[in-house]
């Protein structure tokens, strides 16, 4: 429920004495017989002419068949009207008013509207609503709903599709039986899948007339029976609005569908109606961009990954992505190759007179002929050779290898990816076939060689080349820090390197998160280059610290901690925690470290693999000694299986309260994506903007919480304050308290803000040759997110919160990237004010953003195609 609020009390009707006024809103249904407390949102009119006049407009809205014209029409009378207040769920309004004034309650569940006019003398009022509210079939009402069709992402084997159906109550009659017929569809192929279970709504005496007049046992005879629930009523007269839920059991978890469907209206004689409604492969997946610090600390820096005394040399092992004719030693005439060819030259010259051994391994597939493969793997190492030898040293020349890949050695990589089932079929083929031929047909006729076979096959063709170089010393903390400082750029382009002793200092001794997420990015780079993690001891610190980094940008990898977790044999069996693993040449290594484990179940969670993050916990718990505050996390855990399901569960209850006060940014995520639980768009508005400018989430959530008002939203002029004017636009929290104080210096504002409305409603346009008439202000969010975090890109392209007929309306254009960027700045001068006001110990900062530069405008230009981009912030690491 909500109330509005239009002006206040005449000249002469401020000199007279406010009253405190307590006001009980009560709803009462009429079919449980029992009174319902709503939140209500309250103001008040100048006078009950005008009051009435909101009555009549609201109650006017319930005669329309279009429930979402009905919700955008109340939009518009909200917006009209100011929405001022809101109170909890105890139904009561308070407030101090002057006689005379008239109080207006609207409860949106219903369209329906009571006003009442303050009394002299009287300070207890109420207001009683008498409501239908039905389970399955409800009241035609304007209750915000995800749209038709989108999918909320749970991650366990199911899809849930969400009906929406409004029905008119002209076509409902007391014979009427409603049918609807719903079909999986493949997202990927378009293909359908199956025809779920028909879902059933009848009039409340349908049974009872048919069985009379046909002498029909419904129950035994009616092959729609088992769609039927007794819930399932429809009511003659009255408009109905069908909410439900199917769930699908998926036939390939990996895969999504979408469920559209048809519906029918008939009586006993034919069908009189008929429509349908289309699915959607569009996801809402509300947990995608939670911060977990607040469950887990970031591994400790232990003296496990201290190396004092650094070995000689440093082995490099990197692919060689150069493309060749089939079974030829000719290059392809492409672009890639050249580049591929300048990056290798680029990466062997920093070495510098470091540079030990180069060597250009040429590899081969096993499928084919040993012989064949061998010849054509080193003549292609052999071009390669001959295309990097002049630009290094004579006595760096790189040398040429071969590399012959085996069956086994196919059959070893499927059980690396999990696929254990397969590799046996592949070792099964390799002992009972005797020659290549025989074996390689057989290879070909398994049913999964093209879909995990092929994949691995490619990779094996592709060219390596390995060296090594000298590492120097490794520094102090004090030297280490100022070379870091001193060298930073070169550092950064790889001019130079950090040894694994020398990156131990920096994160020993550097404490700016900034500074240490770009040492990550560096260590990390110049790890994967190893020809052996394995023997880097700081390397599961670095990997961690990655992985963590990822989760806080909103893009989760779990292929960066796999190399060390020794997870499982199997799906359901699993290895020891913190256990030791003896490697081929006889070392041992620390694998299924506890906080690698924890940031593995939380790169889980945060994919929406929901299942996989439990076996993580669940895992983690067999450990002698489980992680401390692992309960923290099954609280994030706790949050996503009963959402949605058990919502009225205490558990579910704490834990929604846990992760909502674990951080201002965890609820700011949390109100931005599931709507149901905000206080007020403001409020939620106000969580996002004190977030800070460099997070590529905020921009993503203004993005998806501002296009709820793509069809209402301000002019930019409210949002854009010249100094030249001297005149300042009010927020609605302003201009209500500027009602209550002074109304008279309320209406000098109105006419001033009309007069600076006419005087700059073309200054946007004109100030930069960009049209920007036509840009909604999401749009504009969602490029900002996208240009400091390219990958967000991918999930706008699948965000439910945008659904389909927007998304035809308000297309995202490559040629409309300039005009994004000319609203972006001009939305940013609104928020940085804002976030000064909001975040006051950082007023100095924000308020200088505020003056007029967009604080975070990122130096990179878009360069894909016409529908997207990407580009890269130099605030932010480049992943």
């Amino acid at each position: 429920m909500f109330l509005l609020c239009l002006g206040a009390g005449s000249a002469d009707a401020q000199e007279r004495e406010q009253i405190h006024v307590n006001c009980k809103v009560t709803l009462y249904n009429k079919l449980t017989k029992k009174e319902i407390h709503d939140k209500v949102s309250w103001g008040f009119c100048a006078n009950m002419d005008a009051a009435n006049r909101i009555v009549r407009s609201v109650e006017g809205l319930s005669s329309s068949d279009d429930p979402l014209k009905v919700y955008d029409n109340l939009k518009r009378i909200k917006r009209d009207g100011k929405i001022t207040r809101t109170t909890g769920n105890n139904g009561i309004i308070r407030g101090n008013f002057l006689p005379g004034m008239a109080v207006i309650v609207i409860s949106d569940e219903d369209c329906r509207a009571a006003a009442f006019e303050v009394m002299a003398g009287q300070t207890e009022y109420e207001v009683r609503f008498e409501v239908q509210r039905l389970t399955g079939a409800k009241k035609t009402g304007v209750k915000k709903r995800i749209p038709r069709g989108t999918i909320i992402e749970t991650d366990n084997g199911e899809e849930r599709f969400n009906i929406n159906i409004p029905i008119d109550k002209d076509l409902i009659k007391e014979s009427t039986r409603l049918i609807i017929q719903t079909y999986a569809v493949d997202c990927l192929t378009e293909d359908t899948m199956d025809y779920c279970k028909p879902i059933v709504y009848e009039g409340e005496n349908y049974h009872e007339l048919q069985d009379k007049r046909m002498d029909f046992d419904y129950f035994k005879n009616d092959k729609l029976k088992d769609g039927y629930d007794e819930s399932n009523v429809l009511y003659p007269g009255e408009d109905a609005e069908i909410n439900t839920t199917i769930i699908y059991k998926k036939p390939d978890i990996h895969r999504s569908y979408k469920g559209p469907s048809v519906f029918a209206l008939e009586d006993y004689h034919h069908v009189y109606y008929k429509d349908s409604l289309g699915g959607s492969c569009l996801r809402i997946r509300p947990f995608k961009f939670l911060d977990f610090s607040v469950a887990f600390p970031d591994m400790e820096l232990s003296s496990d990954f201290q190396e004092v005394a650094e070995t000689q040399l440093g082995d490099v092992a990197i692919d060689l992505h150069l493309k060749f004719e089939v079974g030829k030693d000719v290059l392809t005439a492409d672009s890639i190759n050249q580049t591929e060819q300048e990056k290798l030259i680029k990466e062997l010259t920093l070495a510098g007179d470091e540079l030990i051994a180069p060597a250009i391994v040429g590899t081969a597939s096993p499928d084919g002929s040993d012989r064949v493969n061998r010849e054509l793997a080193e003549k292609r190492a052999r071009k390669a050779q001959s295309l990097i030898a002049p630009y290094l040293p004579h006595k760096a020349r790189p040398s040429v290898k071969t590399m012959l890949y085996t069956w086994n050695d196919v059959a070893d990589e499927l059980e690396r990816r999990r696929m254990k089932n397969e590799a046996q079929a592949v070792r099964d083929i390799v002992a009972a076939n005797g020659n290549e031929t025989a074996a390689d047909q057989a290879m070909k006729k398994l049913e999964f060689y093209d879909t995990a076979i092929m994949p691995i096959l490619e990779n094996m063709r592709v060219m390596k080349c390995t060296y090594s170089y000298i590492k120097e010393y490794v520094m102090n903390a004090d030297e280490a820090v100022a070379a870091y400082y001193r060298d930073k750029k070169e550092y950064m382009s790889g001019k130079k390197r950090f040894s694994n002793g020398d990156y131990y200092n920096l994160y020993a001794t550097i404490t700016d998160s900034v500074e240490l997420d770009t040492i990550t990015m560096m260590a990390y780079n110049q790890l994967k280059k190893s020809s052996n993690i394995y023997s880097e001891k700081i390397a599961p610190y670095v990997y961690d610290r990655m992985a963590r980094m990822q989760q806080r940008l909103g893009v989760p990898d779990t292929t960066i901690l796999a190399p060390f977790i020794d997870q499982f044999e199997t799906d359901t069996t699993y290895n020891k925690i913190d256990m030791f693993v003896t490697m081929k040449d006889g070392s041992e290594v620390k694998m299924n470290r506890r906080d690698i484990c924890v940031t593995q179940a939380l790169n889980f969670y945060q994919l929406q693999q929901f299942k996989r993050a439990q076996e993580f916990v669940n895992w983690l718990k067999t450990a002698n000694e489980p992680p401390a505050g692992l309960h923290r996390l099954e609280m994030f855990m706790t949050l996503k299986n009963k959402y949605m399901v058990a919502e009225d569960d205490q558990d579910f209850i704490n834990a929604k309260e846990f992760v909502l006060n674990s951080s201002d940014e965890n609820k700011a995520i949390l109100y931005t994506e599931v709507p149901e639980w905000r206080i007020s768009f403001e409020n939620t508005d106000d969580l996002i903007t004190r977030l800070d400018n460099s997070n590529p989430k905020k921009w993503y959530l203004k993005g998806i919480l501002w296009a709820s008002k793509a069809e209402t939203e301000p002019s930019l002029s409210d949002f854009y304050v010249r100094n030249d004017d001297g005149f300042k636009v009010l927020s609605k929290e302003e201009e209500n308290k500027l009602i209550s104080e002074d109304f008279a210096a309320f209406e000098a504002y109105k006419k001033k803000l009309k007069e600076y409305r006419e005087k700059h409603k073309n200054d946007e346009a004109e100030a930069e040759s960009v049209d920007i008439t036509n840009i909604k202000h999401y749009l504009a969010y969602f490029h900002q997110s996208f240009k400091m975090q390219p990958s967000y890109k991918r999930l706008y392209y699948n965000e439910g919160h945008i659904d389909e007929d927007m998304r035809k309306k308000y297309k995202y254009l490559k040629k409309d990237f300039a005009g994004y960027d000319e609203v972006f700045k001009l939305l940013q001068v609104r928020d940085d004010r804002r976030r000064a006001e909001l975040v006051p110990e950082e007023n100095g900062t924000a308020a200088g953003e505020a003056d007029g530069k967009a604080a975070d405008e990122p130096d990179g230009k878009a360069t894909d195609g016409t529908e997207g981009g990407t580009g890269t912030d130099s605030s932010q690491p480049t992943l």
